[in-house]
């Protein structure tokens, strides 16, 4: 019987080259709440030159959506793997989403890191849902946009 879903790793540079089209509506969606210099382009070269890993969500055979990883040490010694996107087509059950966060922390697991991290703009919502599975917050991020005109 196949499994509910399932996540794929691709690392050929060919094969993310061949599928790329496959990604870019969500890669889209979620650079538009990136940070630093996330564009199309960058995490495509990123991807090719294998700094970043692609894994690709799929529910039977029906593409789902996609996560990027990379491994990053610290100097404290630790190894940790970030999620560096994360997407899931609208309409994917949630608990796809928690399907995949688990595939990766076994792999993380497997491949002796220490912690695994991601960041996000997401609601109280998704943030209680994370916490349900074993997350929690550890950066908070402030910010103010400047520009237009000056108070008082």
């Amino acid at each position: 019987m196949e499994e509910k879903y399932r996540l794929m790793m691709i690392a050929d540079p060919g094969v993310i080259a061949k599928t790329w089209g496959h990604y870019i509506e969500g890669m889209e969606s979620v650079l538009k709440y990136s940070h630093g210099e996330s564009s199309l382009s960058n995490v495509y070269q990123k991807l090719i030159r294998g700094e970043l890993t692609l894994w690709v969500g799929f529910m039977g055979k029906k593409y789902i959506g996609f996560y990027t990883t990379n491994y990053t040490d610290v100097p404290q010694g630790k190894k940790i793997l970030t999620i560096v996107h994360a997407y899931m087509r609208p309409g994917t059950p949630r608990d796809a989403y928690a399907f995949g966060l688990q595939h990766i922390e076994e792999v993380a697991v497997k491949y002796s890191c220490d912690i695994i991290r991601f960041w996000t703009i997401r609601t109280k919502g998704f943030e209680k849902r994370m916490e349900k599975q074993g997350y929690k917050p550890t950066f908070v991020e402030f910010a103010k946009e400047l520009g237009g005109e000056a108070d008082g």
